[in-house]
């Protein structure tokens, strides 16, 4: 009866099952979102979906985004940001060990997607060093290491938090360019939902961000328990070990030491703005107050940091 009672929900994740998402795996385990009432399905990343869409058209309740969702806002998409979780995104470049920099990508093969390099990150990063398009050859992702092991590209796109593991356990050499390290910033993992849905049941809503929260804490602080959850229920994919190392890499950049678990930060949407800007895809002259209204949920407002003279003289110093 109590199961009858249970409203239905869906979650659409961005990717394939693994620890990105061990936060919504362990809710779900621990009966977080039972106790809200909610009886969540989560359905793995397929290629023919579109995730916005899905959200607004009611195919899901919930959704994954990466920080693009502020260009599906600024199309006037109906979606609300409730979450965001990857304090830094771990998407980047492995090299061979000779390439130490993104000037030395030109002339080189380069594996991503297209979407990739015009959309995030690293498109900034290759923009910024004056790298054109037309000055590597792009080979289109097959989601496999091999090529890079058989020399057959030069860099490929991975996520930071697993395919590293991979080169690792096969002793092959190589370098990160990732775009942190060159002053582009953007996020990822992010929860979010229809209007709709938030003018249906705010309440509902947060409490469903508290179960969510409250299952992310419980997966750091159950690792290797949520690792065999996710390889006995959802995939095997990966290894144990593999998902044990994208543990702790996830846990990483979720930066607790500074963040809350699942905190928006209006300041860290301005700094990814200002990077699909300069990829043209946002106006220069963007009002950030714009994009921001209507466009999240918050609690408490983020309050101004006082810095002391010592580390205002050494943010002068270093750009």
């Amino acid at each position: 009866t109590a199961a009858n009672n249970l409203e239905k929900n869906i979650l659409q994740l961005e990717w394939k099952h693994q620890f990105e998402f061990a936060g919504f795996y362990a809710a779900l385990e621990k009966g977080y979102y039972k106790d809200i009432g909610i009886d969540l399905e989560i359905k793995e990343f397929e290629e023919s979906i579109n995730i916005s869409e899905d959200v607004i058209n009611k195919k899901a309740t919930y959704g994954i985004s990466s920080s693009a969702l502020i260009l599906e806002k600024l199309k006037n998409k109906p979606v609300v940001l409730i979450a965001s979780y990857f304090k830094q995104n771990a998407l980047a470049l492995v090299t061979k060990p000779e390439i130490k920099t993104p000037s030395d990508l030109k002339n080189k093969k380069i594996m991503a997607l297209d979407w990739e390099m015009g959309h995030t990150s690293l498109g900034v990063m290759l923009k910024d060093f004056g790298i054109k398009k037309e000055d590597y050859t792009f080979v289109n992702h097959d989601y496999k290491i091999d090529k890079f092991i058989n020399g057959e590209i030069d860099a490929m796109s991975v996520f930071l938090t697993s395919q590293p593991f991979e080169l690792d356990q096969l002793g092959i050499k190589y370098n990160v360019l990732n775009p942190a390290n060159f002053g582009v910033y953007s996020y990822d993992v992010e929860l979010f939902t229809s209007e709709e849905v938030i003018e249906k049941d705010f309440e509902k809503v947060k409490k469903f961000v508290e179960a969510s929260n409250k299952g992310w804490e419980y997966a750091f602080a159950n690792k290797s328990e949520i690792v065999d959850l996710i390889y006995d229920k959802y995939t095997k994919r990966k290894t144990k070990e593999s998902l044990l190392y994208e543990a702790k890499k996830t846990e990483e950049i979720f930066k607790t030491n500074v963040f809350k678990i699942g905190a928006i930060a209006p300041e860290l949407i301005k700094l990814n703005a200002d990077m699909y800007s300069s990829l043209d895809l946002v106006p220069k002259n963007y009002n950030i107050n714009s994009i921001i209204k209507d466009y999240i949920i918050a609690d408490e407002k983020v309050s101004n940091i006082n810095f002391t003279q010592e580390e205002k003289d050494f943010l002068k110093q270093n750009k």
